[in-house]
């Protein structure tokens, strides 16, 4: 029966012709060291890249901002052609048998025999000690093969030395996050359903013809800086070969991660036209501290920072992009940054009060441990505020006509920040209580 229904999608894609009204743009048969270079970004370099396959089973994408897929450019790897790929979804059942071979890694994961596979292969030499990747699954087999005899097969492979002791030999990181799971219909889906959380039903979609695909799905894996890993991506057909099934690896994806710490934040007056002055924030742990001047709208600022190679910065579920993305710090901000690791960032922005008095440029800050005492000078007709390490203020003064001098008695041992104001100037620092 399936042979018959995919004789009649070949008759239709071929007499209809080209029917797509997707604004996703594919050019196919690209040489394996122009894919390689589009897939490698920060930190990463690549050689020896190579390809098996027929020219029509990969490319390289761009446009799919304008549709549903969830990645804008990149390349692609399919088990058929990638003409079939844009959409309308006028079909259940799109598919185009190439005549190529399985592959023996593919079908060890698949445990059934794969045909029409294609394979990009290539070494890299991470800077950092982590290597990521960000990529999509898409079938014509959803949805009505799942947990059914077919289930076509992607992998990412890796193999090179283990930091942690060894080798990898062709590790398979294409997985189901936060699972040993490879990543295929069975394993996501809304049918069974099987984390259906990473799954898109796209029946009657207008951009993309597979009938499902995941979203974005992240690839990460712990390596050792400056040593060489073969990569190995590939997918097949798998049980038969007729319906098609593909890989699409967002452009720049393949990257080595450094920690994922903020190294410097600000609020630079070039961008914030509202500030009198450059704000510098104060980093401790996985907080930063800024203050800002009375009467400021803090509702839009836009934050300048940085941070180490291939990390990705995320507020709300949103991108962040230094220096352009806006947010409103009228609250705590939480940042995500993915790195090497995962971590919570929190910015926490103080508006100050007081009267204009001197630019702070005396203002020091001196701790006494023999009576637990933190001593401000040159504060006079200043707001402070001390913070502890989770950003919380724990003491704070208007020192509105009091004299140059504000004592903070009775404090814990630890480490404090305290940001101080004149009303237009601000400034802060760090200081250690033993």
């Amino acid at each position: 029966m399936k042979n018959i229904i995919y004789m009649s999608v070949l008759m239709f894609l071929f007499v209809t012709g080209n029917v797509s009204t997707a604004q996703v743009q594919i050019i196919s048969g690209l040489p394996a060291s122009a894919l390689a270079d589009t897939l490698c970004g920060i930190a990463v370099s690549f050689s020896n890249a190579t390809l098996m396959g027929a020219d029509v089973a990969f490319g390289a994408f761009s446009g799919g901002g304008t549709t549903n897929l969830g990645i804008n450019d990149g390349i692609v790897l399919c088990s058929g052609s990638v003409e079939i790929i844009p959409g309308p979804n006028n079909t259940g059942s799109a598919g185009f048998n190439n005549g190529m071979n399985g592959d023996p890694d593919l079908t060890v994961l698949a445990t059934m025999p794969t045909y029409d596979a294609v394979i990009l292969e290539f070494d890299v030499i991470p800077v950092y000690d982590t290597l990521r990747f960000r990529y999509i699954f898409g079938s014509e087999e959803y949805p009505e093969w799942v947990i059914n005899l077919f289930n076509d097969v992607i992998a990412i492979f890796v193999t090179g030395p283990d930091p942690s002791g060894g080798n990898y030999m062709l590790k398979n990181i294409a997985l189901v996050p936060g699972t040993d799971l490879p990543v295929n219909i069975h394993n996501i889906n809304n049918v069974i359903p099987s984390y259906p959380e990473y799954y898109v039903d796209n029946t009657g979609g207008q951009t993309i013809q597979y009938d499902g695909f995941t979203t974005p799905l992240p690839a990460v894996l712990p390596v050792v800086p400056g040593e060489t890993y073969h990569i190995k991506i590939g997918v097949a057909d798998a049980g038969d070969g007729i319906y098609d099934s593909g890989i699409f690896l967002k452009k720049g994806t393949l990257s080595s991660a450094g920690p994922p710490v903020f190294e410097a934040f600000a609020f630079l007056k070039e961008i914030n036209p509202q500030l009198p002055d450059d704000i510098t924030g104060v980093i401790v742990d996985s907080a930063v501290i800024l203050t800002v001047p009375a009467g400021t709208d803090v509702t839009a600022l836009v934050a300048s920072y940085t941070t180490p190679a291939g990390v990705e910065v995320t507020s709300g579920g949103i991108p962040q992009q230094s220096g352009i993305t806006p947010n409103d710090f009228s609250a705590p901000v939480d940042y995500m940054l993915l790195g090497c690791d995962c971590m919570k960032w929190t910015v926490h922005v103080t508006i100050m009060t007081g009267s204009p008095a001197h630019d702070l440029s005396d203002f020091s800050i001196v701790a006494d441990p023999s009576d637990r005492s933190i001593i401000l000078r040159n504060a006079k007709d200043c707001k402070a505020v001390i913070y502890n390490l989770l950003g919380e203020a724990v003491r704070t003064v208007h020192n509105s006509g009091g004299g140059e001098t504000v004592i903070f008695r009775d404090m814990l041992p630890g480490i404090y920040i305290i940001s101080v104001s004149d009303g237009t100037h601000t400034c802060s620092g760090k200081i250690s209580l033993n």
